[in-house]
Parts: C-alpha cells; structure tokens; sequence
C-alpha cells in the first residue's frame, strides 16, 4: 500500500471514530444515519480487501525471495568449485562463467541471477561426473539443483499471484470509489444540517475530513475535501 492510500485510510478511520462518539445525534436524523450505515460499511471491506491484497503480495514475494537467497548461496559454493575445475584443466570458459564472489551475485538484478545460475547449471551437466571426482560432491550438486528448480517453480507462483494482486488492488479502488461517493454526495451534505444541531459533531467531521500526508520527508498542505463544492478524491496511484 502507498503513502497516499494509507493517508486515505486514516482519513476514513478519523471520520469514522466521529461518527462513533455522536450516534445519537446521527440517530435522530434518518437520512443521516442511513448514509452512514453505508459508509462504515465501505470502510469493513477496505480494511478487508487491502488485507486481502496485502496478504497475496507480501506472501508470493517473501516465498520467492527466500528461494532466491537460498539459490545465491547453493550457486555461490558450487561456482567456485567449477572454476577450481576449470583452472585446473584450463578450461577458459569454466573459469570465465563464474562470478568469485557473493557480493557480485547479490549485486545482480534478479533475471540477472537467474540466468548466471542456468548457465551454471548447464556448465554441471556438461562434466558432472569430471567434477565429482575433482572433488564436489554430488550432494552439493544435487542440493543447488533442487534449489534452481524451488526458485523456478516459485518465481512462476508469483507470477499468478502477481495477476491476483492486481484484481485485488482493483477491489480495493472500487471500495474507495463507493467512499468518495458517500462523502462527496451525501455526508458532506449532511453535516450540514448537524451544525446547528450538533456544532462539536459538526467541527469534529470537518477536521476529520481532511487528508493528511503522513508519509513524511518533504512539506505539505493539509488538503480539505470540504474546501470546494464538488471536492475530488484523493488521487491514488493504480499501479500493479
């Protein structure tokens, strides 16, 4: 979730705990307390969609991450092991396909990675037996194969739980659109009514009508959806 959602989020959060703390005067006005019943309502499933988003996301990268490093490591220990072998015999394109160090692994893009370790992995399927009796063992040869095919079969999970985010972020905007339009239409309307009601429920609505940048690191303006006739929504970057 980006900085503009989360300050979405605890924009309608603020409106909400208001509305709490004054259900009696909302109670004794129908329209009012029709309006909302449906805006709380859209706030439950945004909470719920973007953990339902959040939860797709976070779990197919952290699984894909994990097998990567594990890859790094098994491709680390048996690389070196090939070039040990291909200077050993001379053999130039051993020595020159393999990267000496770690950090000069992990400091390649992923695709990067995943290429340098099939290069290696076809390196291993020339010579295995050369190499075996060079020294490494099978078991080291047989654990970095197991981890190529982990990273493999769990890059392409992500790959469709990638397609699952994006309808899922999709939801989640849908949830925010039906917010806006109760706000926009009908809430900011309402309260009106409240102010000669209600003037504390009132100030306290239109304090927690304004969006808040609570990212941080550069100055900002406090933006007031109130501050216009027809207030826009919060912008709110539709990336995948």
């Amino acid at each position: 979730m980006n900085n503009n959602e989360k300050n979405k989020i605890t924009m309608l959060q603020a409106i909400e705990a208001v509305i709490n703390k004054n259900r009696e005067t909302i109670n004794s006005l129908p329209l009012l307390a029709e309006a909302v019943a449906r805006f709380i309502a859209v706030i439950a499933e945004i909470l719920l969609r973007n953990k339902e988003y959040q939860g797709v996301k976070m779990g197919a990268a952290a699984a894909k991450n994990n097998a990567l490093d594990d890859l790094i490591e098994h491709v680390f220990s048996v690389g070196n092991a090939i070039y040990a072998f291909g200077k050993k015999i001379g053999n130039e394109q051993f020595k020159s396909t393999v990267i000496l160090s770690a950090s000069g692994i992990n400091r390649m893009r992923e695709t990067d990675i995943a290429q340098y370790c099939s290069k290696i992995a076809d390196l291993i399927k020339a010579c295995p037996a050369d190499l075996t009796a060079d020294g490494v063992l099978a078991a080291r040869i047989e654990a970095f194969n197991k981890a190529l095919d982990a990273y493999q079969e769990q890059s392409d999970a992500w790959q469709v739980k990638a397609a699952e985010s994006k309808a899922a972020r999709k939801a989640l905007h849908e949830c925010f659109d039906k917010a806006d339009e109760i706000l926009n239409k009908e809430l900011d309307t309402l309260i009106e009514v409240v102010k000669t009601v209600n003037e504390d429920f009132y100030n306290q609505y239109k304090a927690a009508r304004t969006i808040r940048d609570l990212g941080g690191g550069h100055a900002h303006k406090d933006k007031k959806a109130g501050e216009t006739a027809n207030p826009a929504p919060l912008e709110i970057a539709k990336a995948a």
